[in-house]
């Protein structure tokens, strides 16, 4: 099965963090945003995946190229970008096998293969999936007694009749045939092309989640939260990244001198914590509570950092008390809650 990835957008919720990467390779347990959602796709049966590129599409495609895996990856240049993810969708239309069905996801979003799996597998020609939980605010759908949406809503609000639905959804590249009227005006979503299916008579199957956690990193603080999650649950041996993992219960306590790791005097890794390879960390610091810190990350003396993430390269400066941050390579906070 085919799936295309929309990673093409500007991430503006992230600036400035986005200034200098594109979103889709902000570090998420020390590994790119993207990286995690292709493993997802590859391993949910997913063999080749269209990957949208727009803003820094070049950082996009070279990271693209040291991925080796079981799944093709085909970047497909967006020259429309700017416009929205519909534009970008478009572009990668021509990519498609024109009567097999595909799976559609944003660059942004956290899914297991398990998940995926229930896409996959439908028999729907068209289907959405949806959280019965109602995990997360955004876009909301309202299922007939069929199972079928019979309504999309995008309030703010939590509608009680209505369910939090993942921007994963699956359908055939024929029914894009006769091409979609008009031209995408400024920011159309993937939505909007799915009211335009509803209002023309189409059916399109809901297909609740049964494993978690799902998350549309639309912000900073969803990412420290999700980042935060995974660092707690753990991997098994051979899914961690490179570097050094202390699981919550444990902690190292420095000085300690190591080729992936360096500890000054006094110093505290109070767990879970994930440490990049190549980490040094001065005296008189704590680090704990979920913090991730890219590789070769230096911290210098008497730092204290909860619930953090650092860029690889990053240099943490001296005397700082930092909560629920992101710090940029040049140890700039550039979100903090």
């Amino acid at each position: 099965m085919q799936a295309i990835i929309l990673a093409s957008g500007r991430g503006m919720r992230f600036q400035p963090l986005t200034d200098s990467i594109p979103k889709p390779l902000l570090p998420l347990a020390n590994r790119p945003i993207i990286e995690h959602l292709i493993t997802a796709l590859a391993q949910a049966g997913c063999t080749e995946i269209i990957v949208t590129t727009g803003y820094a599409g070049e950082q996009l495609r070279q990271f693209l190229e040291t991925i080796r895996g079981s799944c093709l990856l085909k970047p497909v240049v967006s020259t429309g970008w700017e416009r929205g993810p519909l534009a970008s969708f478009q572009a990668a239309i021509r990519h498609l096998s024109a009567r097999e069905s595909f799976i559609l996801v944003p660059g942004d979003l956290y899914i297991t293969p398990s998940n995926l799996n229930h896409l996959i597998s439908t028999h729907a020609e068209m289907a959405i999936l949806y959280d019965g939980q109602k995990k997360q605010p955004g876009t909301q759908i309202q299922l007939a007694a069929s199972g079928n949406i019979s309504a999309i809503s995008q309030s703010d609000e939590v509608l009680a009749d209505y369910y939090s639905s993942l921007p994963a959804f699956r359908t055939k590249a024929v029914m894009m045939a006769p091409p979609l009227p008009g031209t995408p005006r400024s920011k159309s979503t993937v939505y909007s092309l799915i009211r335009q299916w509803l209002d023309a008579g189409n059916m399109i199957q809901g297909i609740p989640i049964t494993d978690t956690p799902w998350c549309d990193i639309d912000t900073p603080t969803q990412l420290l939260e999700l980042n935060h999650h995974l660092i707690t649950i753990g991997w098994s041996s051979d899914s961690l990244p490179p570097g050094t993992y202390v699981p919550a219960g444990q902690s190292l306590e420095g000085p300690m001198q190591g080729a992936d790791l360096t500890l000054g005097d006094d110093v505290r890794i109070i767990g879970p914590v994930l440490l990049g390879s190549q980490v040094q960390v001065g005296e008189n610091s704590v680090i704990r509570d979920g913090t991730t810190l890219g590789a070769s990350t230096i911290i210098q003396a008497n730092a204290e950092l909860a619930q953090c993430i650092t860029l690889p390269y990053t240099e943490v400066p001296a005397n700082v008390d930092l909560r629920k941050a992101i710090l940029d390579a040049n140890g700039n906070v550039v979100h903090s809650t």
